[in-house]
């Protein structure tokens, strides 16, 4: 359930309405009709937000797992080879890494990328804070790495900030649509009391659901 207070409530409120028109408890005059027509709306709103929500959630545990590859820069083949995650260790530097086995030759190895979203946009800064270009010779810099491949590493880097907000935005906005429609729910709902002059209890609500 996403919507904690009065989801429960008002569809029980709601079936209870129906029900009471089919049993003729409740004039089925036009007035009903267009009742039902705004009640059933709402539930159709309601159906989509928990499936916006349900895609949200998916689209944040796809961004958290999307760089738990299944490769790794083994130190004995020298090259890129697929490996095995067997367990998770936080590196010199402060962020938690995956540990790999090479599927090749059995070498165990720590990967470099984090594996978590926020410690992996700040590996990126740290990474371009020790960062210079082949064409300057110095040796201060923890790293050494071509032009054209310091503008795809920064791109990648942009890239994932962009997607990290978002997500952040996305659900941002989707949670006042939630307490907008729990807020709705909850004034329907009080209306609805007011139509039947009597409240359902907790018992009646599941039956009625």
């Amino acid at each position: 359930m996403y919507f904690k207070q009065n989801e429960v409530e008002f569809l029980s409120l709601y079936h209870h309405f129906k029900n009471m028109i089919e049993a003729g408890t409740i004039k089925n005059d036009q007035n009903a009709v267009q009742f039902i027509d705004i009640l059933e709306s709402i539930v159709r709103s309601l159906n989509d937000i928990v499936q916006l929500r349900k895609e949200a959630d998916e689209m944040e545990e796809i961004k958290n797992n999307s760089w738990n590859d299944v490769s790794g820069n083994c130190p004995v083949c020298k090259q890129i080879v697929t490996v095995t995650i067997i367990g998770e260790i936080v590196n010199n530097h402060g962020f938690r890494v995956n540990i790999l086995k090479c599927n090749d030759c059995g070498t165990e190895f720590n990967d470099y990328l984090p594996t978590k979203q926020d410690e992996l946009l700040k590996w990126y800064e740290y990474f371009f804070n020790h960062l210079i270009s082949q064409e300057i010779e110095t040796n201060s810099a923890l790293f050494q790495i071509p032009r054209e491949e310091l503008t795809s590493l920064r791109e990648l880097y942009d890239d994932l900030k962009r997607n990290q907000h978002s997500v952040k935005e996305s659900k941002k906005q989707l949670e006042i649509i939630e307490a907008t429609a729990d807020k709705q729910m909850k004034e329907i709902t009080q209306y609805l009391y007011l139509i039947f002059g009597q409240t359902i209890s907790g018992e009646q609500q599941i039956k009625l659901n």
